[in-house]
């Protein structure tokens, strides 16, 4: 009876032991940790299994610059590969961002030589074109904000956000014309006439005694 006992606990010992060395290690589990230099909204670190990828990371998004994608180091040298690098070890990734850049167009609204846009970067300027754009029978009257022309842009202190459009504001250049009678008959009244337009032609002068030979530049 002895020996059974014996032989029963030297079997479970035996048991016990090859349970215990059959049961697998959990696996290793490191932090990656997110720096976003300085732009956009902080990301949570994030537990992940040795050799296993990072998954649900939203892109980080921050005005006036570009994501460009996780860096493994500071200097952003090296990318990392969401769908290909695994982890294995405690990480720290970077962000790279590029300044956010926009198109300033400008609308001639119908007159004058075009204006080349001009490529802003955020948070700066557009520059003033010069010389300011010229059209026979139309002067220029600066740059605007909207198509009507009510809010000019000031160059000197407006920066840019977004894609933008710049209007130029036309006012027609007017003359007036007036005739003179010369001493005979009934001279017509003044007539207003756009800058390089023709000028309609007034009825002819009658005077008794007198036979009209049009009209001239000069009084000679």
């Amino acid at each position: 009876m002895k020996r059974l006992t014996i032989a029963l606990l030297v079997l479970v010992s035996l048991f016990s032991f090859v349970s215990c060395k059959d049961e697998p290690e959990p696996p290793k589990e490191y932090t990656v940790t997110f720096d976003l230099n300085g732009h956009g909204t902080d990301i949570d670190a994030k537990t992940v299994q040795e050799g296993q990828k990072i998954t649900g990371v939203s892109e980080p998004s921050a005005t006036g610059f570009i994501f460009g994608g996780w860096y493994k180091e500071s200097t952003l040298e090296n990318a990392w590969n969401m769908e290909a690098d695994t982890v294995n070890s405690d990480i720290t990734l970077f962000a790279k961002w590029t300044v956010a850049t926009y198109t300033v167009s400008f609308d001639m609204k119908g007159h004058g030589p075009a204006v080349e846009p001009q490529t802003v970067s955020h948070g700066l300027k557009a520059t003033l074109p010069t010389p300011s754009p010229t059209e026979v029978g139309y002067g220029f009257g600066g740059w605007y904000k909207d198509a009507e022309c009510t809010v000019a842009w000031n160059f000197n202190a407006e920066t840019v956000t977004s894609n933008a459009t710049i209007y130029a504001k036309w006012m027609e250049k007017n003359f007036t014309v007036t005739f003179d009678k010369n001493g005979q008959g009934t001279a017509p009244d003044a007539i207003p006439v756009q800058e390089g337009q023709k000028v309609a032609a007034p009825t002819d002068l009658s005077a008794v005694g007198y036979t009209f030979g049009g009209w001239f530049k000069d009084a000679e």
